[in-house]
């Protein structure tokens, strides 16, 4: 029996790992907080000053289509405490921008105002307070949004820039640091879990190259440290895949970075895809060349890491990418059981989503999502949570246009599979 399984954030977090969540690693992405001091490290500093990169968001003070579109993906407007003015002023913007017969109506004094009433609401409630680090970050309100920030979109409209990075200094600057903020925040990650692992780390110098190496050793080092204190851990969801090798093939697709699945569930190179890039490969910005971190020895080369983020639009500029995809597409689709683990379907991944969706449609279709719920304190949390297996379930189904794939708690993922095998 062949089992892919397709792992996320979720079997590194709380619980397992205790690597960055999905909210978290997007909250941290989105700050951008201590990017430049590792961008000088393995760059030239010339080269950040040239592309204008520095600490502090990548988001525009302008940018209310960030608002718009993280509105637009929420499944209610409810769910980010905002009051019933805000509420007003949120609907009346949607109208705005896709009621044709409501905008005639209006005056340029009307549609002026609705834009700016938007565009207070996306700078009080969350620009300001990204921007100024203040305590309205920990309010409910501000907290709510930008956990649920929906930046895509944003950053889709600059990948084009890519294309000539000497014409477009400015918003390739903002792509570049977005990348280098979503690696620091797996990074520091590793380094929390490992035990700090900077300060027992080789450290620095005024040498790229030498930093460089120092650097993808450090990483190597951390997340081998973690690995080797977890082999024997039976909490752990790779640990128990590693098992399944016993009953059946094993082959995985990963949407994480880093190499706790391949190493914990001991798989070799053809039984594991890496299908949003990995932390030790990194990539030149003008030759478009993808590698190793450590082979980048040429101090000159300005180099950013080769890990894909929150997008719809996820650019493949790499024959290494093209190779992972084709290892994904063919492990999902020659599957006798497809495993989803750990990993939200969501729209802004429509390249894993239509890999599903065309197995789903096909002649093998067993599917199975593992949608994670806090464990119930009493019978009314116990209701709630059937309730929302239930919801999820429709979300799910509606997403994918199948019936065929079943959804089940986290907490019956060893059961659930035990039952799948026990079928064949």
């Amino acid at each position: 029996m062949k089992i892919a399984f397709l792992l996320g954030a979720g079997c590194e977090g709380s619980g397992q790992l205790g690597m960055p969540s999905g909210n978290d690693f997007k909250r941290d992405t989105i700050l951008a907080q201590d990017v430049r001091k590792l961008v000088d490290r393995i760059n030239i500093k010339s080269k950040a000053e040239q592309y204008d990169i520095s600490d502090g968001t990548f988001l525009s003070p302008n940018g209310t289509s960030v608002l718009y579109q993280t509105i637009k993906e929420a499944k209610t407007i409810e769910d980010f405490g905002l009051s019933q003015n805000d509420i007003k002023i949120v609907n009346k913007y949607i109208k705005y921008k896709e009621d044709r017969d409501f905008v005639k109506g209006l005056s340029k004094n009307d549609k002026n105002k609705i834009r700016d009433e938007f565009r207070k609401l996306y700078r009080n409630e969350l620009y300001e307070a990204i921007v100024n680090g203040n305590k309205k970050l920990e309010c409910d309100k501000t907290k709510k949004l930008l956990e649920k920030t929906c930046f895509y979109a944003m950053i889709d409209s600059l990948f084009n820039c890519l294309r000539e990075p000497d014409k477009y200094k400015k918003e390739v600057g903002r792509v570049v640091k977005m990348y280098y903020s979503a690696y620091n925040s797996v990074f520091n990650g590793i380094a929390k879990v490992a035990g700090n692992i900077q300060k027992d780390g080789i450290k620095f110098n005024d040498n790229i190259v030498y930093n460089r190496k120092n650097l993808a050793n450090l990483l190597l080092e951390a997340q081998d440290k973690i690995i080797k204190e977890n082999l024997e851990n039976k909490n752990l969801y790779y640990n128990y895949i590693k098992e399944l090798k016993n009953k059946a093939e094993v082959s995985v697709v990963t949407t994480n970075y880093t190499s706790f699945a391949e190493k914990l569930i001991d798989l070799d190179e053809e039984h594991i895809a890496y299908v949003h890039g990995k932390m030790n490969l990194f990539e030149d910005l003008l030759t478009k060349q993808v590698k190793p971190l450590q082979e980048f020895t040429n101090s000159e080369d300005f180099i950013f890491p080769y890990i894909f983020v929150q997008s719809g639009v996820k650019p493949i500029v790499s024959t290494w990418q093209i190779k992972e995809f084709a290892k994904a597409v063919k492990m999902i689709n020659e599957a006798d059981l497809v495993v989803v683990l750990g990993y939200g379907i969501n729209t802004d991944d429509e390249h894993i989503i239509n890999i599903l969706r065309e197995r789903l449609h096909s002649d093998k279709t067993k599917t199975v999502y593992f949608y994670y719920v806090k464990k119930p304190k009493n019978e009314t949390e116990k209701l709630d949570n059937e309730n929302e297996i239930k919801r999820e379930d429709k979300n799910i189904k509606d997403r994918l246009f199948s019936e065929q794939i079943q959804v089940y708690k986290t907490s019956d993922f060893k059961s659930i599979i035990e039952m799948l095998l026990a079928e064949k």
